[in-house]
């Protein structure tokens, strides 16, 4: 396979633990947040995709709580809460009705994606195809028997999208990970059960039910 930047981009992640997707599309969105706070809530077209949207959907919108000025938040969802006064009467034309103004508000019309979310899972879908590729050769698998721990979600995309070799080295790589995971949980579960709680000190495998959270909903899980 051709070796281009986001290939390399990903195997540098690998050491740094964690799913390498979640990590590339997870800073990928940072520098996109930035970008929109900077000077991208002057852009028409991304005004008009995230009014389309309503804005940013509640995980996107909290990653700029530890990004933003205030500034970019503020005209923007200002202007979003000012059209929900009209609806609500407040600042409807004359002669709307009660009824039509709450059926104004209640609208049957769905609000379109997240801006966010739909350029996540463009990068999803491009790494994980990367990735399920590189597992087919050797040097990569290599890197990826000592550092790869796909969330659940990305493991599945992969695996749709791995040629023969690469699909039965993710299997048994990843399966093998996953298995010892659980075994981890157990013995968890058995240390602080009520027939063990106390008995036994907790190991490594005091932190696998976080590490567990984090594995089965990857990007998901947090902001």
């Amino acid at each position: 396979m051709e070796k281009h930047r986001a290939y390399f981009e990903l195997m540098d992640r690998l050491p740094r633990g964690g799913c390498p997707v979640c990590g590339v599309v997870h800073e990928s969105m940072d520098r996109t947040l930035v970008a929109y706070l900077d000077e991208g809530v002057t852009d028409e077209d991304n005004w008009g995709a995230l009014k389309a949207a309503q804005g940013w959907c509640g995980r996107h919108a909290k990653a700029l709580e530890s990004k933003a000025d205030g500034l970019a938040v503020s005209l923007f969802y200002g202007h979003l809460i000012e059209e929900s006064l009209a609806e609500l009467g407040d600042l409807a034309p004359p002669g709307k009705g009660p009824l039509g103004r709450l059926r104004s508000w209640r609208g049957d019309a769905r609000p379109a994606p997240c801006p966010g979310c739909q350029r996540e899972h463009e990068a999803e879908l491009g790494h994980c195809h990367l990735l399920a590729q590189a597992a087919g050769e050797a040097e990569a698998q290599a890197l990826m028997r000592q550092h790869l721990e796909l969330c659940v979600p990305h493991l599945r995309m992969c695996l749709r999208q791995a040629p023969p070799p690469a699909l039965a080295f993710l299997r048994q790589d990843q399966g093998e990970k996953l298995a010892a995971l659980r075994a981890e949980l157990e013995l968890f579960t058995r240390k602080t059960g009520h027939d063990g709680r106390g008995r036994e000190p907790l190991g490594p495998e005091a932190d696998s039910w976080k590490r567990a959270l984090k594995r089965w909903y990857g990007l998901h899980w947090a902001p």
